[in-house]
Order: structure tokens, then C-alpha cells, then sequence
């Protein structure tokens, strides 16, 4: 972060724990300067600007899954495209419109373990997850 005015900045930042976690924690800063003009306003934005699905997934066999079935471990997340913007505004206007970057999310493919071991006997039950092999991975839309 630049301070870009020729005035003084001061910033002042805490952290605190998120109550009912171990490990998670907020961390909120504020920064202080010279005052906007009277009825100027910022505010940022940010937009996603293409969402692809990713075109390949990890197969790895195993014993453990009978032959004719698969185990989904990871489902596909999209590759997502965003970008941020400062907007600035008068008196409730919109006036000015800034990029201030672009940034790319990869996702991850769907990650499957196919079935190499003994097949399933009549009536047995098969295990919690198991879906016939072909079956088309699950895709994790987080990114809304």
C-alpha cells in the first residue's frame, strides 16, 4: 500500500480471535487522512468476468474400491476470472470508475479413485460415496 497525497496517513490495525475457533482470527485496520470533499465517497466493487470449468480430472486406481465403481475426493472448482474496481462518487453519482487489478483463480480438477479391487457380491452393501464409474464429478460453485 502507497500513500499517494501529500498529506499524512495513519493506519491502526487489530486482530482478534474468532469466538468459538482455535485458529481463526479477524483483523480489522483503519486508515486515517485528510477528509474528502463534502459529498465525495469511495467505494470498491468487484466483478467476475469469466468462469470456466476445468477440463481435466485426476484418476487414481485403487484395491480398496470394487471393481465397477468410483470414489469422488475432491470435487472440481471452476477457474474464475475477477476484477476489482475503486469506484468514486459525488453526491451519490457515479463519476469515476477505476481497475485497480485483475486476478485469476485457477480452481482445481475433480480428483476420482476407480475401483481396481474384488467385485461386489449380490446383496452386500456398498460403501458410503461409491457410484458406478462414468459417473460425472461433482462441481463446487464457491465462487459467488
Amino acid at each position: 500500500w502507497k500513500n499517494n497525497t501529500d498529506q499524512p496517513v495513519y493506519i491502526f490495525a487489530s486482530v482478534d480471535k474468532v469466538e468459538g475457533s482455535s485458529s481463526r482470527h479477524t483483523m480489522t485496520v483503519y486508515i486515517y487522512g485528510k477528509p474528502l470533499p463534502e459529498g465525495v465517497t469511495y467505494k470498491s466493487r468487484s466483478e467476475i468476468t469469466e468462469c470456466l470449468p476445468r477440463e481435466d480430472t485426476i484418476y487414481k486406481d485403487d484395491e480398496t474400491i470394487p471393481t465397477g465403481y468410483q470414489l469422488e475426493t475432491l470435487g472440481m472448482r471452476y477457474s474464475v476470472t475477477a476484477e476489482a474496481y475503486l469506484d468514486k462518487y459525488v453526491n451519490g453519482e457515479l463519476e469515476e470508475s477505476i481497475l485497480l487489478y485483475t486476478d485469476t483463480y485457477k480452481g482445481n480438477p475433480a480428483e476420482i479413485l476407480i475401483g481396481t479391487g474384488s467385485p461386489v457380491s449380490a446383496g452386500e452393501t456398498l460403501p458410503e460415496g461409491l457410484v458406478p464409474i462414468g459417473t460425472a464429478p461433482s462441481i463446487i460453485a464457491d465462487y459467488q
